[in-house]
């Protein structure tokens, strides 16, 4: 089976429309044009819409396969154009589904409003995302030049570095699946995290490219304008696998958050953004998270204040979350960085448990969470201004909380 569409088949441009408003001497051209204009915007949005359902109905119709064998996989094409997004699309539940994306995903971003009141939850955080998708047995190839773009530099200028702001969507969340793979895919200015992996197992990420860079405001060691432009976060997600993977951003590069476990991180380019981050966790009062078995190995770091980091939340609760919290159980433990090589950075490795706020090392915590088997190995430093720790900095509610950390570097 294949599925495949073209947008000139579903979107040409306003000269196509009809005139519903043709000249008349009764009507002011001031208020003819206006009349035109407005009508012309709502033909789009409509029109943009319907293009959206299209793309949701190509994985209805194709997208649930009951065997694996190659002749009963679904397929669902995307040629080399552009297909233009403008609504939420929840694409879930698939199974047995080659996607081959040729061409660009565009998200339409002329009205924000729609998407601050309509993304659809994560279920974690009170995060919410563009794109719901998920299943099983799925094979996406973007084949290194097929494109998701957010378009979100509107977001970062208008967020305008508040931190998770609510209704500020995720550009695609990929719930639910296991055993699929995601290759040669790129992503382009996301509204805000690229990628969130939750509720899923047994996942490849590979050659994956992610760029959320601020084209109006540049780029600088700490937050900056594109706060919260993750590469990727990983949330009750096992045995994970992100290889390949270069990403330019503001904020983490790849984050396992709640209970994370059995996450590969290798062969990567990290660029002005955060790096490897373990956490948060500790967020949801009363709640039990882990992060174990995470190997991170052969990263690049660029213009970062350091190449990986552990945080956790304080013992006692404050807000709530996503930019509150505090109060959870829980540990962090058998986590492993190897072979990382820092460029023009001014640190190595950051442990905090006052994640609240953000590499002010500030240690009046109280306790909660453990930290505990972290391993950092052959770590090289070059261009690297002047370091207050040869190693990194931690930041512990006791000298027991952190129980096995250890470097090679002497």
């Amino acid at each position: 089976m294949r599925c495949g569409f073209d947008t000139v088949h579903l979107f040409k441009s306003s000269a196509n429309f009809i005139d519903i408003f043709p000249s008349s001497p009764n009507i002011h051209p001031a208020i003819l044009l206006l009349l035109r204009i407005t009508t012309t915007s709502l033909l789009s949005l409509l029109l943009l819409s319907r293009l959206t359902q299209a793309i949701i109905d190509a994985f209805e119709r194709c997208g649930r396969n009951s065997a694996s064998s190659s002749k009963s996989r679904g397929r669902v094409v995307f040629t080399n154009t552009t297909y233009t997004v403008a609504t939420v699309m929840n694409t879930t539940n698939l199974s047995n589904l080659d996607i081959d994306l040729q061409g660009t995903l565009s998200w339409d971003n002329s009205n924000l409003t729609y998407w601050l009141n309509n993304s659809l939850p994560v279920g974690y955080q009170n995060q919410t995302s563009a794109w719901l998708f998920g299943g099983e047995d799925i094979r996406w190839d973007g084949h290194g030049h097929g494109t998701l773009n957010g378009n979100g530099q509107v977001w970062y200028d208008f967020n305008n570095g508040t931190s998770n702001l609510i209704g500020r969507p995720h550009q695609i969340t990929i719930t639910g699946t296991k055993d699929s793979v995601f290759e040669g895919i790129r992503f382009i200015q996301s509204q805000m995290w690229t990628m969130t992996v939750i509720h899923s197992e047994n996942i490849l990420l590979e050659n994956i490219y992610v760029n959320n860079t601020d084209t109006e405001h540049g780029p600088g060691f700490n937050y900056s304008l594109i706060v919260n432009t993750d590469g990727a976060d990983t949330v009750y997600a096992n045995n994970i696998t992100f290889r390949g993977w270069t990403v330019e951003n503001g904020d983490d590069s790849i984050a396992m958050k709640a209970n994370s476990t059995n996450i590969l991180i290798e062969n990567c380019n990290f660029y002005t953004g955060l790096g490897v981050a373990i956490g948060s966790i500790g967020q949801y009062d009363g709640a039990f998270e882990t992060i174990q078995n995470v190997t991170a190995r052969n990263i690049s770091i660029t213009n970062m204040p350091f190449g990986a980091y552990v945080k956790t939340w304080t013992g006692i609760s404050t807000g709530y979350p996503p930019n509150g919290g505090g109060g959870g159980l829980g540990f962090i433990s058998n986590i492993t960085f190897t072979d990382f090589t820092l460029h023009n950075a001014t640190g190595i490795f950051l442990i905090t448990q006052l994640w609240w706020i953000l590499l002010d090392l500030i240690a009046r915590v109280h306790r909660g969470r453990k930290v505990t088997g972290v391993e950092n190995d052959s770590e090289v430093c070059t261009h690297a201004p002047t370091l207050h720790n040869p190693w990194g900095n931690m930041v512990c509610e006791d000298r027991e909380d952190l129980e096995t950390a250890r470097t090679a570097l002497d």
